[in-house]
């Protein structure tokens, strides 16, 4: 798994040691899906309002994923998680105010397969807990939304097209940009089951005692004094 909290303790840095640090380029700290100040980032919907991860080949899961997210849309249409900075990659949108859209690409062609898009259970301007997940070994790929499988189809076999950085909020190019807000953003090299999804919604929350979630407090290769010299490096805000 590779983990990005997204919040004032982490920002940009991924907690398991496992990835390099997020670019934050003019996002600004909110509350989140826990309702916590600095559990969040907001995106702004404009082409330099976005948050970069470098792909040095932990995010790279081209035989089964699953990507999950709580987002907070707000009525535009635009990238949440976006593979590839240029040209067609796997992608979870928001379409409309209350639709959200996963798209999965071959890895050698770039072809799209099948999508799945849903407005069941989707609410704008309200936390999201937003998934999708493919296993090529079935063929299969499902959409989640708030935890829960709204779609699930069988789109056929073969690798994604996960080798490329990935964007939320937008990227460059496009015309398209998402306005709201993000937090604990997961990747998984399995397409997890909806018993799993429901389990890991609240990893990112902090626990009564003023502790992260059992999986966040795992050793961390990067110090506090490292994560202080990174962060005026990374974070551009308005």
């Amino acid at each position: 798994m590779v983990l990005y909290p997204l919040n004032k303790r982490y920002r940009g840095i991924e907690n398991l040691g496992r990835n390099p640090p997020a670019i934050l380029n003019r996002v600004r700290l909110v509350p989140g899906p826990d309702k916590r100040p600095g559990s969040a980032y907001e995106l702004k919907g404009k082409p330099d309002s976005y948050i970069k991860i470098r792909n040095r080949g932990r995010l790279d899961t081209s035989k089964a994923m699953t990507v999950l997210i709580w987002a907070l849309p707000k009525n535009r249409m635009g990238p949440i998680v976006q593979f590839a900075d240029k040209g067609v990659a796997v992608r979870l949108w928001m379409m409309r105010r209350n639709m959200v859209f996963a798209e999965f690409v071959t890895r050698q062609s770039r072809r799209k397969l099948p999508y799945l898009a849903s407005v069941d259970g989707v609410l704008p301007w309200k936390w999201n807990h937003f998934g999708m997940s493919y296993d090529k070994a079935s063929g299969k790929a499902t959409l989640f939304v708030n935890s829960k499988p709204v779609m699930r189809k069988k789109i056929g076999y073969f690798d994604l097209s996960t080798n490329h950085d990935v964007y939320l909020g937008a990227r460059p190019g496009d015309k398209q940009y998402f306005r709201g807000r993000v937090s604990c953003l997961q990747f998984f090299d399995k397409a997890l089951s909806s018993h799993q999804v429901k389990k890991m919604e609240k990893k990112c929350f902090r626990a009564p005692g003023g502790f992260l979630s059992k999986i966040l407090v795992k050793p961390y290769c990067f110090t506090s004094e490292i994560a202080k010299k990174i962060r005026p490096m990374q974070i551009h805000q308005l």
